[in-house]
């Protein structure tokens, strides 16, 4: 039996348009630069830390610092995924990593101070507080946490300073700010101004 010259034809031709596809996708990918892919991995991570998906969001994290081993980014946001399961030791040291990297960046000062808190080290949170209020003095949840890590060291009379600023900058934190300064009350013991407070709470909420 012959040969088909013209079936050959078409599967060459089927092939070579097979073989064109796949190299306009490889060169597609390869166009990306360094910074586009590692940005992209960046947001399939969070899409995936919002979605609840923590393993595969550290996949995403990691492979962003595959590329670029000191992506300030990628190293706090695996610091959050840590943190949200209460692994405060891990999460420390990402959050650490990351302000190396970009010492400008203030996510990870403000997350490693929740992260310190967690880890009853409340001086080392003040620093790191003081830093996010010295940058951005409108930051009314760096004063709230001030607050929790001042309440925690008995700095009464700071930790309702900080609680009222940061209701003054935010009045959505209100509510919360007031029942944080009447547990400071009771740690005073002044019981009548703790309950006038909470009562004052309740009306609100």
């Amino acid at each position: 039996m012959g040969l088909n010259c013209e079936v050959v034809k078409r599967e060459a031709s089927s092939f070579i348009r097979f073989a064109l596809i796949v190299c306009v996708v490889a060169l597609s990918g390869c166009g990306d630069s360094p910074e586009v892919r590692k940005q992209k991995f960046l947001a399939r991570g969070n899409v995936n830390i919002r979605e609840g998906n923590d393993d595969q969001a550290l996949y995403y994290f990691h492979q962003a610092l595959a590329i670029d081993s000191c992506f300030a980014s990628a190293l706090n946001n695996i610091g959050t995924v840590h943190f949200k399961s209460r692994r405060f030791d891990e999460a420390l040291k990402y959050y650490s990593r990351a302000i190396e990297c970009d010492a400008s960046f203030l996510d990870p000062y403000f997350n490693r101070a929740n992260a310190l808190i967690k880890s009853r080290n409340y001086q080392a949170a003040l620093l790191d507080l003081a830093y996010v209020i010295q940058q951005r003095p409108d930051t009314a949840i760096a004063y709230f946490t001030r607050g929790l890590a001042q309440s925690r060291l008995r700095k009464d009379d700071d930790a309702i300073e900080s609680f009222l600023r940061a209701a003054s900058i935010d009045t959505s934190m209100a509510t919360d700010s007031q029942v944080n300064i009447a547990a400071v009350k009771i740690q005073m013991k002044k019981y009548d101004d703790a309950e006038q407070l909470l009562r004052k709470s309740l009306r609100r909420n």
